[in-house]
């Protein structure tokens, strides 16, 4: 049954990993760009891990479980979660603690109209990040952009009624939001150990924290931010024509301007350099690539 226009989705892509121990928020702080100790039993962070040149490395979703108390819980890329447990041992030189995958959580995604009635159902508050948890589940409002929906990781059992009663979409209806709110999705949209956060508008989808101590690849991010050194981003483009594969170079008055990364139907992200942007957009023309025509589709001032 479809309540108030709300749509779930199984996010099969994604993969939840648990760290443990009395030193796992130390341990964290030391390395992720956000600020580790924002996490509460109430409210998700979003963070990224980099290379010590700033470069993307991972993305995810961190949260707490009322009922696991001693564990941090990351929501992360299932094709890279193995990856992302190495590095993070591999980090881990004498501090007590544990990284392992949860084999059996599963992530749904409810997005559309959750008004304050179906959230006031739920005990969730319309506010970015907020979180809470049954033996069952932990549901959460999606600490990148609230728009993006609640974010349900599911542990154990049957789905709650209330959950299961949401109308069951395909992924791509919810993969065609996030791209129209210009928000990246890990490895799809960036390249690993070559992206920089500051590129993929991580500074918009409250990723970063500016006030914290020292983490991995701090220097050259603020550098990036405050010297304002950014030469290319990436952006929302209209596609005009065939569908486009992540990859694919973007033209421009006969040069490669940038790569074309996710989309869906006639939406897509591109990494594209600025002042070319801004030249295609202020004349009013297309850029292009080997399949179709793409054009700007935010304000570049």
């Amino acid at each position: 049954m479809q309540k108030n226009n709300l749509y779930k989705s199984l996010l099969e892509e994604r993969e939840i990993i648990q760290i443990e121990g009395e030193e796992k928020l130390d341990f964290l702080q030391n390395l992720i760009t956000n600020n580790i100790f924002m996490l509460s039993e109430k409210r998700a962070i979003y963070s990224a891990l980099l290379s010590p040149q700033g470069k993307y490395l991972f993305d995810f979703i961190l949260f707490l479980h009322v009922g696991k108390k001693q564990k941090i819980f990351l929501d992360c890329e299932k094709k890279r979660s193995s990856e992302l447990i190495t590095l993070l041992n591999m980090y881990n030189l004498r501090k007590n603690i544990s990284i392992s995958k949860v084999i059996k959580a599963k992530v749904y995604v409810i997005f559309g109209d959750f008004n304050n009635s179906f959230l006031s159902k739920i005990e969730l508050k319309n506010s970015v990040g907020f979180s809470r948890s049954t033996k069952k589940e932990v549901m959460l409002i999606d600490p990148r952009n609230k728009i993006l929906g609640i974010r349900v990781i599911h542990f154990t059992g049957n789905l709650s009624n209330q959950i299961e009663s949401i109308n069951t979409v395909d992924f791509e209806k919810w993969n065609y939001l996030r791209i129209n709110l210009g928000v990246p999705e890990g490895s799809i949209d960036m390249e690993v150990n070559k992206s920089f956060l500051m590129e993929n508008n991580f500074e918009f989808i409250n990723a970063i924290d500016f006030s914290k101590g020292c983490y991995l690849g701090q220097e050259n991010t603020a550098r990036q931010k405050y010297r304002a050194t950014l030469k290319k981003r990436l952006m929302k483009v209209k596609i005009f024509g065939d569908a486009i594969p992540n990859g694919s170079k973007i033209f421009y008055n006969g040069k490669i301007v940038g790569l074309m990364r996710s989309s869906s139907k006639n939406i897509g992200l591109a990494t594209i350099r600025i002042d070319e942007a801004k030249n295609a957009a202020l004349k009013k023309t297309k850029l292009s690539t080997a399949e179709s025509y793409i054009e700007i589709n935010e304000d570049l001032k």
